[in-house]
């Protein structure tokens, strides 16, 4: 009886490190040895401690560069992008949804240097 207490233990503790939760507004980007591989979420993902991949949450109104026309840089990644305006090389750009496999992106105007 003992032993499966501590099985049981175990199991749950395993199960809380390796869940997480993404609401509908974030995403996980994966990254595997470094190469982009996908989005995941909304809702229950499972990230497995043991495994070579890296992830990075993105949140709608996180901010980053557009490096080329469908790739962004968000904290120090390159990551593929969409962009429904065209927007030149360099400008700063801000994540305002997701679609299957690609972070949308819009124009970032700083509302500090925005005339009134």
């Amino acid at each position: 009886m003992v032993f499966f207490s501590v099985i049981l233990i175990i199991l749950i503790v395993m199960f809380i490190f390796i869940t997480r939760v993404v609401s509908k507004h974030q995403r996980f980007v994966l990254f595997n040895i470094g190469k982009y591989q996908g989005l995941k979420g909304p809702g229950l993902v499972f990230k497995w401690p043991w495994s070579a991949n890296y992830w990075l949450r993105i949140t709608v109104g996180d901010q980053g560069e557009l490096i080329k026309d469908d790739l962004g840089k968000f904290n120090g990644l390159e990551i593929p992008i969409e962009s429904i305006e065209k927007i030149k090389i360099g400008s700063k750009i801000r994540v305002i949804g997701f679609t299957e496999n690609k972070i949308q992106i819009d124009l970032y105007l700083d509302p500090n240097q925005v005339e009134r």
